[in-house]
């Protein structure tokens, strides 16, 4: 637990997800797990990898819990088959990011959590030479994006995904970063989201174009970022 980021502690302490049914995308060895385990108690658990090798170590240390090889992308999971999608540390490394969120909120029912480095000035970069990190199990590079926060929080309005309330937490990050970006590193925030979803097949009227739809009072925001205010959004 102390070894989380704190913003992903803060959306694992405002959420209680005991008794859920639970997807965790890129759970590698399954650390995870135990975290919500003991944070949680009762909890129906997936762990889904593409690393053969992290997951036997996590079934082998939690035969207790469901553990998948695969990719995301790729996944058969039906519409609304867990309560809860999460993925930490996974979104940063996704050249089809859009496409993978999009995923997440088909294959959740209730919230979708997910962590991100975000910063406000520049566009978001998807370029395995200009922004990277070499990956500490083959020595190859990775992308590492840094997200553009208006963009990705735009993105995370858009009707198919339902959001009910949006909630983020963030600070700028203190400690050193292995990744390679093309922007000042002081300017990147570690944050983390939680996208509370409307029940299935509630209708939701959103409106554009007028002054008194401003507020868009459909989705709820809960946004706790430096140098960042509502009127921002």
């Amino acid at each position: 637990w102390e070894d989380l980021f704190a913003s992903m502690r803060w959306v694992l302490e405002t959420n209680d997800l005991g008794g859920e049914k639970l997807l965790d995308v890129g759970c590698a060895d399954g650390g995870m797990y135990e975290i919500m385990r003991a944070k949680y108690g009762r909890l129906s658990y997936t762990g889904l990898d593409v690393s053969g090798v992290e997951i036997r170590h996590a079934r082998k240390a939690y035969p207790e819990a469901r553990f998948a090889i695969g990719d995301f992308l790729g996944n058969r999971f039906k519409a609304g088959a867990f309560d809860t999608v999460c993925a930490f540390q996974v979104l940063n490394h996704q050249p089809r990011y859009r496409r993978f969120l999009a995923e997440m909120f088909r294959v959740a029912r209730k919230r979708v959590i997910f962590s991100a480095r975000v910063q406000y000035a520049f566009p978001t970069v998807v370029d395995l030479d200009a922004s990277f990190l070499y990956y500490h199990g083959s020595g190859k590079r990775n992308y590492f994006i840094p997200f553009n926060f208006y963009e990705l929080f735009n993105y995370l309005h858009v009707e198919r995904f339902a959001a009910r309330r949006i909630s983020v937490y963030g600070y700028y990050t203190p400690e050193k970063t292995s990744a390679f970006v093309c922007m000042p590193r002081s300017k990147l925030v570690a944050a983390a989201f939680c996208v509370e979803k409307y029940p299935p097949g509630e209708r939701v009227e959103r409106r554009g174009g007028r002054a008194e739809f401003a507020e868009r009072s459909w989705c709820e925001h809960d946004i706790r970022l430096p140098d960042l205010s509502a009127r921002d959004l």
